[in-house]
């Protein structure tokens, strides 16, 4: 049995204060031409209604194609075919690099273009070091090599590191943003023309995608990691042609880059070995025919902490008092492996974020369900609660993280536990729905880990 200290409030004193916070809630006369008389004009309208229904019922009026459900793919061809600059093969990983960044080594970038131009960028490996680590590590992956700039705003911004060329593609994963920190606002409100961030658009963050702004007003704005700064070649951006990666058809291909080499202290450093790409994947044969059997020990006070892929964590208070078997159920799901590369499958920001299907669809679960255990706890901000059909009793795996208070929720859904750190992990989420077929997956869980603390 693990302890991670001691709690703060007695049993009695935690119970007090849950049930004291859902107090307050509720649930023209000339003869007219041969041409225009009506029987001919008659004639002539039956005629051409003829015409039109026979070409609609050819054409497929009666019995219509269905709509696609997604977008069509982006036009890919090979070798000297390649009109949009689309590169494939790229490898993808399930996580954003481990930090590998020497202690004390200035490190920078030389981004080499087709037309044999550089570009220098001085990377701000002190203000973000998680970005400049995963730059690195792509750059020396040979990540960009051969990717293009497929992003052009003459006079804003230019974007590169999208294999698929539409803005779009990645490396595989999330990478979160970095705490501003003093020196990081420092070092953006210094640079303006030039500085280069980390693409972020409305689904979130990007692994691999990085923006060089063109002029003081394009500089990213508070949210936005910057990462660099262009030391030479910016005449050069700003020579590049215009090209809207949301075209249809795709434009033809940008500006071409060669390779990204890494320097340390100004020298060119060794390039590693490619590293081979391995996807966190759930385990999805974890299945049982029952609930498991009562094993939370009397008088012991459960926490979770959900690790997140990318960096991150979210510490829970578990209810074991007024959900005990739903906190069984979870504390026993979590210590198998069962969360273990699970993801925020369905995120609405305003109301909750829900995860625990390994299928990501929202249909699945661990092949049984448990009773429900309501409560007088009101859904507030915080609170985690389980997720069901329209089944009372119909509970397994999936959970869920209010954002904001939710009384219709209070009485028909079990709350078993609250957020005590890590609300801001949350709140970071991108919104996602996983009945959108295009949706890329949503916020990975890397494991989740069970604490017990035991009474004083």
């Amino acid at each position: 049995m693990s302890q991670r200290g001691r709690s703060a409030r007695t049993r009695p004193q935690r119970l007090a204060r849950r049930r004291a916070s859902s107090r307050g809630f509720d649930r023209g006369g000339s003869r007219r031409s041969w041409l225009r008389s009506r029987w001919v004009l008659g004639t002539f309208g039956i005629v051409a209604a003829a015409a039109l229904i026979a070409g609609l019922v050819a054409t497929g009026f009666n019995d219509p194609a269905p709509s696609p459900t997604a977008d069509p793919p982006p036009v890919r061809r090979t070798g000297a075919e390649v009109l949009t600059g689309a590169v494939e093969g790229k490898p993808s990983w399930a996580a954003p690099p481990a930090f590998s960044l020497s202690e004390g080594v200035d490190y920078a970038a030389e981004i080499e273009l087709e037309s044999g131009e550089v570009i220098r960028i001085d990377l701000f490996e002190q203000q973000a070091p998680e970005h400049v680590n995963n730059f690195v590590f792509l750059a020396r992956q040979g990540f960009y090599d051969e990717l293009t700039f497929h992003e052009v705003l003459p006079g804003v911004r230019v974007r590169a590191g999208d294999p698929v060329t539409d803005g779009s593609g990645g490396a595989g994963y999330v990478l979160p943003d970095e705490p501003e920190t003093e020196e990081n606002a420092t070092a953006l409100a210094a640079a303006g023309v030039g500085v280069v961030s980390m693409w972020r658009d409305e689904t979130g963050a990007s692994s691999s995608q990085f923006v060089i702004s063109l002029s003081e007003e394009s500089a990213p704005g508070e949210g936005v990691t910057a990462f660099g700064q262009v030391t030479g070649g910016i005449e050069q951006l700003h020579a590049f042609s215009s090209r809207d990666p949301a075209a249809i058809p795709l434009p033809v291909t940008g500006p071409k880059i060669v390779a990204v080499r890494i320097t340390e202290n100004g020298v060119v450093a060794q390039a590693e070995q490619p590293q081979e790409a391995v996807p966190l994947l759930p385990d999805l044969s974890l299945s049982w025919d029952n609930p498991p059997e009562f094993a939370l020990e009397d008088g012991v006070d459960y926490r979770a902490t959900i690790e997140m892929v990318g960096g991150g964590t979210v510490e829970i208070d578990l209810y074991e008092e007024l959900a005990p078997q739903h906190v069984n159920n979870f504390v026993f799901l979590a210590r198998e492996g069962y969360y273990d590369a699970v993801t925020f499958h369905r995120i609405i920001h305003g109301f909750m974020a829900q995860g625990g299907d390994p299928t990501g669809s929202g249909s699945g679960g661990p092949g049984y369900t448990i009773a429900a255990e309501f409560n007088d706890t009101p859904h507030v901000r915080g609170v985690l609660s389980m997720a069901r059909t329209a089944d009372p009793n119909s509970a397994g795996s999936q959970f869920f993280i209010v954002y904001e208070a939710a009384p219709h929720l209070d009485g028909q859904y079990t709350a078993f536990g609250e957020v005590i750190s890590g609300m801001d992990i949350v709140d970071t989420f991108p919104e996602r729905d996983p009945a959108d077929p295009s949706a890329p997956p949503g916020p990975q869980i890397a494991s989740i880990t069970i604490s017990e603390i035991a009474p004083e």
